[in-house]
């Protein structure tokens, strides 16, 4: 066998091999960034909408001063 059949065996195995990876990981990426979709909606209707809903029902409403009730909570999620 020549060297460039060798070689070419060995790039195609590096190949396949690199490529079952990524594909491996890009599956991965995506079961998370679903995973996290649906923890954010579950989050938001569980947390906003029922137990802080008196916070979070403030920017619906025209501006009574210089600040909402939920206006504490974005400051702290920017940091």
């Amino acid at each position: 066998m020549s060297s460039f059949g060798i070689t070419s065996m060995a790039v195609m195995a590096v190949y396949y091999r690199f490529y079952w990876q990524m594909e491996v990981e890009m599956c991965l990426c995506l079961k998370y960034w679903v995973g996290m979709e649906f923890w954010a909606r579950w989050a938001h209707k569980a947390l906003w909408h029922a137990s802080l809903w008196h916070m979070h029902d403030s920017h619906n409403r025209p501006r009574e001063g210089p600040f909402k009730l939920n206006d504490g909570l974005k400051q702290r999620e920017k940091r």
